[in-house]
């Protein structure tokens, strides 16, 4: 593994460090209510990791923002959406619909 990776992995982990922490130490002290499956918390611990540091945590604060009182929420699979979607990924999910 070369030094570039092994920074680039540290720095990812260590943006994931409070969001491991909170799942660990905070979500089993409150009730569970997230109206989205998967929950805000696994969702960015996706984000970061498929995506980078930068746009997984552009695309998790996203999914927050529309975590709200006032949205239906339900399935939002990080697959299915629409910021920083490849354009060849996002034409051939199209044309399997």
């Amino acid at each position: 593994m070369n030094r570039r990776w092994t920074f680039v992995r540290a720095l990812r982990e260590l943006c994931l460090a409070p969001l491991h922490l909170y799942r660990r130490l905070v979500s089993p002290a409150i009730p569970n209510r997230c109206k989205y499956y998967p929950t805000c918390s696994t969702y960015a611990v996706q984000a970061v990791r498929e995506l980078g540091v930068l746009r997984g945590t552009v695309v998790a604060a996203w999914r927050l923002a529309r975590c709200n009182p006032w949205s239906d929420g339900g399935v939002d699979e990080l697959a299915d959406r629409r910021l920083f979607r490849d354009s060849d990924h996002h034409h051939n999910h199209e044309a399997h619909a």
